[in-house]
């Protein structure tokens, strides 16, 4: 039976950030020490500066980002795997 790659897993979080009422970031926060993605949101449109998403809009692209940055870890991981040199006894 295989093993499970639960151990590949690089679970990032998403941090929310909201220092004015209706407005903030996604802060996504990788464990290895990549430099965090900030998804900037505000919600009262009379507030925006320029063109800026929603809190809802800003979550998805946060979660698409943070399950992207996985899905490429674990592809990367499981080369690694494979080209590791098998001990032999």
């Amino acid at each position: 039976m295989a093993e499970p790659l639960s151990w590949l897993m690089t679970n990032a979080r998403i941090i929310k950030h909201e220092a004015v009422p209706n407005c903030g970031s996604f802060e996504v926060r990788f464990p290895d020490g990549k430099p965090s993605r900030h998804f900037y949101w505000e919600d009262v449109p009379s507030r925006r500066l320029r063109e800026q998403m929603t809190s809802e809009q800003a979550l998805e692209q946060a979660k698409a980002f943070a399950k992207e940055h996985a899905r490429q870890s674990i592809k990367a991981q499981r080369l690694i795997v494979k080209k590791a040199p098998v001990a032999l006894s």
